[in-house]
């Protein structure tokens, strides 16, 4: 027996939608009559992803999209939100995303279910959208924390020293910093999520925005979303902090202002009027491959794992490309979901019978790199499509006994931007805008800094979590520096003292392990590993192998400093560690680097001496250094003495 279903929502829904869309209808209608858009009664609003989409009648001249992100594909509520079913233009706009990739709005624009859910959840907990990183590096060396690992987010900050240093001087780079409003990328641009670099303006699409921001006249020219990630848009926040942006393209930041230039064409001038003198360019660079050519969208963008520093988000490394062995090849039909849309993207979607390279550490593919018709490796540039075969890495590079911990860039790199003096400093009694919030901050967080240099980098130690083993690697001075202001794991000071904090001085000497991306492919001489106190952290200065008729099995040595002892640890300023010392707290902005030790200072420099007399010719390569071991113990009477 049926009964009848008195239930108030069947009642009503089925008429309040008739009613809404006939209502809606004759609303447009009038609407549209009124604006002088031609319309007639069998006018309807299009469906687009599944549902009403008015905004197209009103924006359907507006040209300029990728076809992925055509309006008639995508509609443009998708991005923009808003209300597609009012023909009232407050009402349409209304709670409209101006910046759809913003990340605090993100999941409700290119994160919608049918877009890419996924990928923007992974962005989302990305270092370069969350800054972690910077945060708990920036609070382990202000003395909040006992670790640099850890939590922290760039828009989760607090009121503390070490945070609020952050929100006035370093948060606006990261991703998940808002972007007010729309703009073309350039050296200036700061977050903006997902727009930060997928936005592509042509010169008529910037050129109408300009003009909208002066006159409100809509522009009629759209920019593109797409994935053409061209160098630009990486320069805007790379060319801070390390510096890689700059470094890459042969760049060095120098002290110098403007206005004290002579011959300003001799430099290059950036629009923050930063000073930069060309010191050389990274070979990639001079051979024409861009950022992405390397760097995938997993390690740029996160694959949904949260990490600590960025070396542990890239899954790259040389040897993927410059190898002597043959790597791991996958079919383009057991390749993953994204990779097989960013090849139809790129339209290689045809090119089903490669086989794709996947990474050493994490396995997953690289679709750039893959074998060809004859089994030979072939790159492939993701931007213009030039191809070109890898190079393997040469026998000196492989089979000298002794360096098999050393990574590539710890002899291929040219050098490295570096500072040794640094001063930050609280001042308590003015103001500075929160650059999160905008709000006025009490007191102001000053930096100061001297003494920049384009040197190649020290070497040390550091601990590599992928493969679980130490390698020798490349460092810059992190944090050679003295805040003023802070206190350190001594709540109790001030009451015992009767200072205020402003009175306190920090001393920090952390050096940060470094891939500064000015890779030639000439490596550093052997003399200027063996005998060069710089390389081993020492500083600049002398090493003098003393004269002793004794016979020792190690060379007798002394160390002359250029500079000054810090008054703070009594090393020289310029130095990470002592000569013939040890040191292993607060030696750097990570956890399991450290500087060379004792030990290892003397065999490298018992290396530098034998040098001083055999030279690395390749006769001498092939006779003695190839097998150092061996020719110590082989080695005639006049050395032993000598040494």
């Amino acid at each position: 027996m049926e009964t009848e279903d008195h239930s108030p929502r069947k009642k009503m829904t089925i008429p309040a939608v008739v009613l809404a869309c006939i209502g809606l209808m004759l609303g447009l209608h009038h609407f549209f009559k009124e604006s002088g858009i031609q319309t007639d009664d069998t006018t309807e609003i299009p469906v687009i992803m599944g549902h009403r989409e008015g905004c197209i009648l009103c924006h359907q001249q507006v040209t300029g999209f990728s076809s992925s992100h055509d309006p008639q594909a995508v509609g443009c509520s998708s991005c923009h939100l808003g209300d597609p079913l009012s023909p009232e233009k407050e009402v349409a706009h209304d709670g409209m995303a101006k910046v759809p990739g913003n990340m605090d709005r993100v999941m409700e624009t290119c994160g919608q279910s049918d877009c890419h859910r996924d990928l923007a959840a992974k962005v989302s907990t990305s270092l370069m959208a969350s800054g972690q990183g910077m945060v708990s590096v920036n609070r382990y060396v202000f003395g909040q924390t006992f670790s640099p690992d850890g939590p922290g987010h760039l828009s989760h900050l607090t009121d503390s020293a070490a945070d609020t240093h952050l929100r006035q001087l370093c948060v606006t780079c990261h991703l998940g910093f808002p972007k007010k409003q729309s703009s073309a990328v350039d050296q200036e641009s700061r977050g903006g999520g997902c727009t930060a670099c997928h936005i592509e303006y042509s010169a008529e699409a910037d050129r109408q925005l300009t003009d909208y921001h002066q006159t409100q006249q809509l522009p009629k020219v759209h920019p593109a979303l797409n994935i053409k990630v061209d160098n630009d848009k990486c320069f805007g926040c790379h060319s801070r902090s390390a510096r890689i942006s700059l470094n890459y393209e042969g760049w060095f930041e120098t002290e110098l202002k403007v206005k004290d230039l002579k011959n300003p064409a001799d430099y290059r001038i950036l629009q923050d009027q930063r000073v930069l003198e060309y010191k050389g360019a990274d070979i990639h660079h001079q051979r024409g491959m861009v950022c992405i050519d390397c760097h995938t969208a997993r390690d740029v963008m996160g694959d949904g794992t949260v990490y600590n520093h960025q070396e542990e988000q890239v899954e790259i490394t040389c040897v993927d490309c410059h190898t002597n062995e043959t790597g791991e090849y996958v079919d383009y039909n057991d390749l993953d979901t994204d990779s097989i849309k960013i090849l139809k993207l790129r339209e290689l979607s045809n090119q089903k019978n490669l086989k794709y390279l996947t990474t050493g550490i994490t396995k997953r593919p690289l679709i750039n790199i893959y074998l060809d018709q004859n089994n030979d490796k072939i790159f492939r540039s993701k931007l213009n499509g030039k191809t070109r075969e890898l190079k393997p890495p040469l026998k000196k590079c492989t089979e000298i006994s002794g360096h098999e911990r050393l990574t590539c860039q710890t002899c291929h790199t040219k050098w490295a931007p570096t500072c040794i003096n640094c001063h930050t400093q609280f001042e308590p009694k003015q103001k500075r805008k929160d650059h999160y919030t905008g709000e006025k901050l009490a007191g102001v967080w000053k930096e100061y800094k001297s003494t920049l240099l384009a040197v190649p980098p020290a070497l040390g130690v550091r601990l590599d979590k992928k493969q679980n083993r130490e390698v020798v690697d490349t460092f810059i001075p992190g944090m050679v520096l003295t805040i003023g202001g802070i206190k350190e794991n001594k709540p109790d000071r001030t009451a015992s003292t009767g200072k205020k904090i402003e009175d306190y001085q920090v001393f920090r000497r952390m050096f940060s392990p470094t891939f500064s991306h000015t890779i030639q492919t000439e490596a550093r001489s052997c003399q200027s590993c063996h005998q060069d106190p710089w390389a081993l952290g020492l500083g600049e200065g002398r090493i003098e192998y003393q004269e002793d008729n004794a016979v020792i099995t190690k060379p007798h040595l002394k160390f002359f400093p250029r500079s000054k002892l810090h008054p703070a640890d009594g090393l020289p300023r310029d130095a990470w560690t002592g000569f013939l010392k040890v040191r292993s707290r607060h030696v750097s902005t990570r956890l399991g680097v450290r500087p060379f030790n004792q030990g290892e200072q003397e065999n490298i420099l018992q290396v530098g001496r034998c040098l001083l007399c055999h030279e690395a010719d390749p006769t001498n390569m092939e006779r003695i250094y190839t097998s150092y071991k061996t020719a110590l113990e082989k080695r005639p009477e006049q050395c032993r003495r000598s040494q």
